[in-house]
C-alpha cells in the first residue's frame, strides 16, 4: 500500500512538473513582452521649443507633435493610429470614427514662477469654437490587444497555476498597459522655473484638422493667474 502511494506520489510531482516545463516553454517571457517592456521606457526629454509646432506665452512654452507608429511601439507596447491613418487625416481624407490619435505634448517653463499644468483638463477647440475633452482614458485602454494569443491558450489547456494560465497573463498584460498609460498621459502636474515635461495626449482622431487648437488650463502658483495655453494642432507628421 505504502508502495503504491509513493508511486502515485512521484507520478504526480512527475506531472507537475511536466506542466511547468510546458508553460514556461510556450508562454512568452514577461521581460520580452512588448506591454512590459514599454512600461520601463520612459519618453524622450525635449524642450518645447525643440518642437517645430509650438508657442509661447509668458516665457511659457507649449510644443506637440504626433507620435509616429514606431514610437507608439517603443512608449506604449502596440500601435494605435498608423502613420497612414494620420496622413490621409491631415489631408482630410479617410474615415477615423472610433479612431484615437496620439500626441507628444511638451510644456517648457522659463519664468520665474513654480506653476500647475492641468494636462488632465485638456480640451480641443474645434473651428466652430466648440470644446471637446481629450478622449477618456477607458477608451483608450479599449484600443490595447492585451490577449496572449496561441502561447497563452496553449498554456490554459494544460495547466491552471494562476499565472501560467492565459487568463493570469493577460491580467499581468492590461495591468501593465493601465500602469504605462497613468504614468505617461497627459495630466496635472507642477513645472518648476527652467523644468520641462513630456507626456501623451490621446485625442479623437476626427478632431485632426488644420483649424483645431489644443487649450491647457496653467495657474501661477505665485501670482494665482489663471492662463489657457494654445497651440494648433501639428499638421504635418513626425
Amino acid at each position: 500500500m505504502i508502495k503504491n502511494i509513493h508511486k502515485i506520489f512521484i507520478f504526480l510531482v512527475f506531472v507537475v512538473f511536466i506542466q511547468n516545463g510546458l508553460a514556461q516553454v510556450n508562454m512568452p517571457p514577461i521581460e520580452d513582452d512588448k506591454f512590459f517592456d514599454a512600461l520601463n521606457q520612459e519618453l524622450e526629454f525635449f524642450e518645447a521649443d525643440w518642437i517645430d509646432n509650438h508657442s509661447i506665452t509668458r516665457d511659457i512654452i507649449l510644443g506637440a507633435s504626433w507620435v509616429n507608429q514606431d514610437d507608439q511601439e517603443n512608449y506604449l507596447g502596440q500601435v494605435i493610429f498608423t502613420d497612414k491613418k494620420l496622413k490621409r487625416k491631415l489631408n482630410n481624407k479617410g474615415n477615423v470614427k472610433n479612431e484615437i490619435a496620439v500626441l507628444l505634448v511638451v510644456i517648457t517653463n522659463n519664468s520665474k514662477y513654480r506653476i500647475i499644468f492641468d494636462g488632465s483638463s485638456t480640451s480641443i477647440i474645434i473651428a466652430e469654437k466648440n470644446k471637446i475633452q481629450k478622449s477618456e482614458f477607458e477608451d483608450v485602454i479599449k484600443k490595447f490587444n492585451f490577449k496572449a494569443g496561441r502561447f497563452g491558450k496553449a498554456i490554459s489547456e494544460i495547466s491552471t497555476l494562476g499565472i501560467a494560465s492565459s487568463k493570469g497573463y493577460d491580467e499581468m498584460r492590461i495591468g501593465s498597459i493601465r500602469s504605462n498609460l497613468l504614468k505617461k498621459s497627459i495630466k496635472k502636474t507642477i513645472i518648476e522655473p527652467g523644468e520641462s515635461s513630456s507626456s501623451l495626449l490621446f485625442i479623437p482622431a476626427s478632431l485632426i484638422n488644420n483649424n483645431s487648437i489644443i487649450s491647457i488650463p496653467i495657474q501661477n502658483l505665485r501670482r494665482l493667474i489663471y492662463l489657457d495655453l494654445q497651440l494648433n494642432l501639428p499638421t504635418e507628421t513626425s
